[in-house]
Formats: structure tokens, C-alpha cells, sequence
């Protein structure tokens, strides 16, 4: 698992850029997947990264399934989970999927940073 990394699985393209590059200016190192699907194959095939940023509602499959599938897999069960969501149930929501915590959308980057940083550690 590498402290430093973040997987930011995030359909919407400015919100992904934009948190990567913010997140990479903070000394993060940073990967990104459209959607579920694009999220466990990146993760079958890297390294663990410390923290996974998760967006709720996307295409393909989105980030109720992809957390189920995860935590069938006992490799990814190390992988604390923020959930990124607009939805007023977020917090139910983190709740059922065992994530560690929620960030609403819109995204308060003061609060983005402190749970970054209350999970993994930048380079």
C-alpha cells in the first residue's frame, strides 16, 4: 500500500482534475478511473494506493457496487474509503458501504485535506 497515493473514482471530468491536481500540489501522488469498473481493474493490476476518494453516482458501475465488489476482495479491505456525495443521506450511506467518512459535494477543500490527511500521509 502506498501511504501517498490516492485513487480518485470520480465520473464528473472537472471535479477528477481538478481534485487531482489539487491533491498532487499537496505532495499526494494521485490516479483517477471514470468509474467502478475502471476502479477494480486499476486496482488489480497497481499497487494498493492509501486512500480511495469515492463518488456515488456514476455510469458503468457505480460506487455502491464498486464498494461491494471491494469488499469481497480481502486485498482491498486495508483501503480506507471517503465517499464524495451530494446526497442529503450521505452519511447513511457511508455507514452501510463501511466507508470511513464523507465529504459533501459541493466540495469544502478545507475538510477534503483534513480527511486526506487523517488517512494518508503525502510524500
Amino acid at each position: 500500500m502506498q501511504m501517498g497515493e490516492i485513487l480518485i473514482v470520480e465520473d464528473d471530468a472537472d471535479i477528477r482534475e481538478d481534485l487531482s491536481a489539487l491533491l498532487r500540489a499537496q505532495g499526494y501522488r494521485v490516479s483517477t478511473a471514470r468509474n467502478g469498473v475502471e476502479a477494480l481493474e486499476y486496482l488489480g493490476r497497481a499497487e494498493l494506493p492509501g486512500l480511495i476518494l469515492l463518488d456515488l453516482m456514476m455510469p458503468v458501475m457505480d460506487g455502491w457496487e464498486f464498494r461491494r465488489r471491494m469488499l469481497k476482495e480481502k486485498r482491498l479491505l486495508g483501503v480506507p474509503i471517503v465517499l464524495l456525495s451530494g446526497a442529503d443521506d450521505a452519511q447513511e450511506h457511508a455507514s452501510a458501504l463501511n466507508a470511513a467518512e464523507v465529504v459533501k459535494k459541493p466540495i469544502n477543500l478545507d475538510r477534503l485535506f483534513a480527511a486526506v490527511d487523517r488517512y494518508c500521509a503525502a510524500d
